[in-house]
């Protein structure tokens, strides 16, 4: 607990807070963050409704959230099958450009192990660097 009386400590620690020139010039031992965004789109054959499609892709996302420490989303899908069409959004962060590619390339090379009656369409995989 500081007092009342430790206004010079308090100074002090001010005058190095508001120094922005300085926190700009010494390195602050951050370490630059890539980002790994991929849209992995799917079909799903044997979905007759959307119900089906729904639960496939709640298994799924909580398959990969379980195995695999990336965020998972669902996309809406608005074409005109979209009781069998499926688009899984997914990122993840890292300090390593090729690592996170990699666990990406992981999470879809899983999806195609626990899932093998899925159809994976496409896969796009954009790494972002430098935050």
């Amino acid at each position: 607990m500081f007092r009342r009386t430790d206004t010079a400590f308090m100074r002090a620690i001010s005058a190095k807070l508001n120094d922005r020139s300085a926190l700009l010039t010494k390195p602050c031992g951050i370490t630059p963050m890539h980002v790994a965004v991929a849209h992995i789109s799917l079909r799903v054959p044997e979905s007759r409704s959307l119900k089906t499609r729904r639960q496939a892709a709640r298994s799924l996302t909580q398959r990969i959230r379980g195995r695999f420490n990336v965020s998972v989303a669902q996309d809406a899908g608005a074409d005109g099958n979209a009781w069998q069409s499926l688009t899984l959004m997914l990122s993840c962060v890292g300090a390593n450009a090729d690592q996170t590619r990699a666990l990406v390339d992981d999470v879809a090379a899983f999806v195609t192990e626990v899932r093998p009656d899925l159809e994976i369409l496409e896969v796009q995989i954009e790494v972002m660097g430098g935050f």
